[in-house]
């Protein structure tokens, strides 16, 4: 939401990394699942909603 605020304008040539910081952790995640289970389907976007700011 802050890079689509009107305070974003005042960043001007830089990389901004938008991650999560996952860059920071030691290659990636790895889980183990239990046997004869399988894993749950993917939901990524179970907090995904419209922007105030984007919003009529």
């Amino acid at each position: 939401v802050f890079l689509m605020s009107e305070m974003a304008a005042f960043i001007t040539g830089i990389d901004l990394r938008v991650d999560g910081g996952i860059h920071h952790g030691r290659g990636g995640f790895l889980f183990k699942a239990k046997a004869g289970s399988s894993p749950p389907a993917f939901n990524g976007f179970h907090r995904d909603e419209t922007a105030e700011l984007l919003k009529d």
